[in-house]
């Protein structure tokens, strides 16, 4: 039984091309994204540390991230940035790439700067 003229779905074969070329685009940046995203936790120079929320669970990844199986991070610590111009390119780049983290620096000063035990140390 042919459906009534009213209830088909019409469309052009160029429309289909262009939704599909559309759809096609999206998926290759949020894949480029997650390509990145990989790529600057895989630096030594990073640091991803797993917070959860308060309710207990990781935070969400931006956007349709998630769907294509990446998780989302909670908070990324920088080392070796001596200068303050690399740090603040590093911060701008991931910051880019990870909207949902907070970015910090990692302390260049030893954690516990007591000068006795520095010269205990050194004899």
């Amino acid at each position: 039984m042919p459906f009534p003229p009213t209830l088909r779905p019409r469309f052009t074969l160029r429309a289909l091309l262009v939704a599909m070329a559309a759809l096609c685009v999206v998926m290759w940046l949020h894949l480029d994204w997650i390509a990145r995203r990989r790529a600057a936790l895989s630096d030594q120079r990073v640091t991803a540390t797993p917070i959860l929320d308060a309710a207990g669970s990781e935070p969400r990844p931006p956007w349709l991230l998630g769907w294509f199986g990446e998780s989302g991070q909670s908070l990324l610590i920088v080392h070796g940035c001596e200068d303050e111009v690399d740090w603040q390119r590093d911060e701008a780049r991931l910051a880019r790439l990870f909207p949902e983290a907070e970015i910090r620096r990692a302390l260049a000063e030893p954690i516990f700067n007591d000068p006795q035990s520095e010269s205990t140390f050194r004899r």
